[in-house]
């Protein structure tokens, strides 16, 4: 069955509706992720570093994001150079890694890559957290 060119552009436009409902799923998630990783630092009112937890949180917010994207890269570099081996011994593709990333550009791994992104800066922001806790734990101790 051979579809006409106005169903493959039908198909394609709710494919890309697709990936941008996702994508704001995704950045809806991060976004509740990041209020909660903030709502916690009430613990600590009284001791005169009440903000010092969220504000960390907001001063390293963009340095995390730029790390995680670095590390994608990396990641992908890494995957891409590995596909291509891995198809080359298995005699199935003869593709470099270059040609890999341009081909699946083509195709909807944006969820994928979100959803790593989102892991890796979520991580690195809850252990930042926790790092910063236990100093604001360490300075409101009174000193004998």
């Amino acid at each position: 069955m051979k579809l006409t060119q106005r169903q493959l552009d039908k198909i394609n436009g709710l494919i890309i509706e697709e990936a941008k409902v996702r994508k704001e799923l995704h950045e809806g998630m991060y976004e509740s992720r990041k209020q909660s990783l903030m709502s916690e630092s009430l613990m600590f009112e009284g001791t005169g570093l009440e903000g010092a937890v969220e504000k960390f949180s907001q001063d390293i917010e963009q340095d995390v994001i730029d790390y995680s994207q670095d590390l994608i890269v990396g990641i992908n570099r890494v995957l891409y150079k590995s596909l291509a081996d891995y198809m080359k011994l298995s005699g199935v593709v003869n593709m470099t890694p270059m040609t890999w990333e341009d081909e699946l550009e083509m195709h909807d791994i944006y969820e994928s890559q979100m959803e790593l992104a989102n892991d890796i800066s979520a991580a690195i922001q809850t252990y930042a957290k926790r790092m910063m806790e236990a100093a604001v734990q360490v300075a409101s101790v009174p000193e004998e």
